[in-house]
């Protein structure tokens, strides 16, 4: 499968290219694909995945973008009517079993609006979903009840993580955002038997949430020790390592990673970890405006490029070394960067945002589009898979 950002990346960078001569490339090109196959249908369709609220029911929906596929729409986005399936209470986050993979089952983690305390895990098939009759997007587990699975008072979910297997979850609880205490603990869960096999809950961990590496099998954490420290621990709660300390971070509000660099986001600053060295070396703080608030995720480590939300914006930066970065109006309430074409799908009442990476890193214009969509009521989460591509047909 081609990819576009490395068509647009590596030894030529054609994407350095100004945008006349770029436009000129990428016209001979898909002429090129097109007389070669008949059609520029060259990838599967892609599925955004998205948690909202329709007249006070929770429930997951699908929204297709039909960039570059044979059955491209003029509009280019389309609310998949036909998926909106029902959840037990809304969605606040997802993950994906096989994130750098096939993408093959959705982990929904779901909390109720009422009785905070009460949360829920579903599953959802992602694998071989047609766009045109989506029956396939069904649940694949039986729900299980978090809070019971659990069974610890004040219990109050606010991010999981799934395994690349899919049979091992790391739940992140803050009771801050139960109207609570600011105690906060980590989970580990055995899917397979519906148990808890170890818990951390007697020590600082900081709000940032936790960060799950699958490929290597590790959820990160920090900790406001002497300084605040990043640690590491396998997805079963065993053989803890401490990353690196002294982040120059007092207040962290959300960690993830971008390439090969560890992000640690505050609310005027991120600071970056380079995990290509070894051991890992400690970049200085980069100052941002204020108000940041989420950093948005790259599923597969392979975007350098770090974006992240404050509100009224989206700021951006190519990489941990380039400053300042770039401001885009967005009130966008989540996103997520999709890697082979090179977007970040930002999700908005009411509407989507795509941000085009490649035109970012170029210079050019039309950086980031707003679609409407009016279907999209009370956004929560969002993810991505590929659709089905049914040969010519698409």
């Amino acid at each position: 499968m081609l990819n576009r950002r490395h068509f647009f990346s590596g030894p030529n960078r054609l994407y350095k290219m100004s945008s006349r001569v770029f436009y000129l490339v990428l016209t001979v090109f898909l002429l090129l694909l097109v007389g070669c196959t008949g059609s520029i249908g060259i990838y599967p369709p892609r599925l955004l995945i998205v948690g909202l609220i329709e007249n006070s029911t929770p429930q997951l929906a699908l929204i297709e973008d039909t960039f570059l596929t044979s059955n491209a729409i003029p509009n280019r986005i389309r609310f998949i009517e036909d998926s909106r399936r029902t959840i037990a209470e809304p969605a606040i986050t997802f993950d994906v079993v096989e994130r750098n993979g096939d993408r093959s089952e959705l982990l929904v983690l779901s909390r109720s609006s009422d009785d905070p305390y009460q949360s829920y895990f579903d599953f959802f098939n992602l694998s071989g979903i047609d766009p045109s009759s989506p029956s396939a997007f069904t649940a694949t587990r039986t729900r299980i009840d978090l809070s019971a699975l659990v069974g610890v008072a004040g219990f109050c979910p606010t991010e999981a993580g799934i395994s690349r297997d899919g049979q091992s979850a790391i739940v992140f609880s803050d009771r801050t955002f139960c109207s609570g205490d600011d105690f906060r603990a980590i989970y580990f869960l055995d899917l397979e038997t519906e148990t808890v096999v170890d818990t951390i809950d007697s020590e600082p961990i900081f709000g940032a949430g936790i960060y799950i590496d699958q490929d290597l099998e590790k959820a990160y954490f920090l900790l406001d020790e002497i300084s605040t420290s990043l640690y590491c621990v396998d997805l079963d709660g065993k053989n803890r390592a401490l990353i690196s300390d002294g982040l120059g971070l007092s207040d962290p509000i959300d960690l993830g990673q971008a390439g090969q660099t560890f992000v640690v986001l505050q609310d005027d600053s991120f600071q970056t970890i380079d995990f290509s060295t070894s051991p890992p070396t400690l970049n200085s703080p980069v100052v941002t405006p204020s108000n940041s608030s989420l950093l948005i995720e790259s599923p597969r480590n392979l975007v350098p490029e770090i974006l992240f939300l404050t509100g009224s914006n989206l700021l951006a930066y190519h990489d941990e070394s380039t400053a300042p970065g770039e401001t885009f109006a967005s009130t966008a309430l989540n996103g997520i960067i999709e890697p082979e074409l090179g977007f970040a799908y930002l999700i908005l009442e009411t509407g989507l945002q795509i941000f085009d990476l490649i035109s970012f890193d170029s210079s050019l214009n039309s950086i980031i589009k707003n679609y409407s969509i009016h279907e999209v009521t009370i956004p929560g989460p969002i993810s991505w898979t590929k659709g089905l591509l049914l040969g010519a047909m698409r």
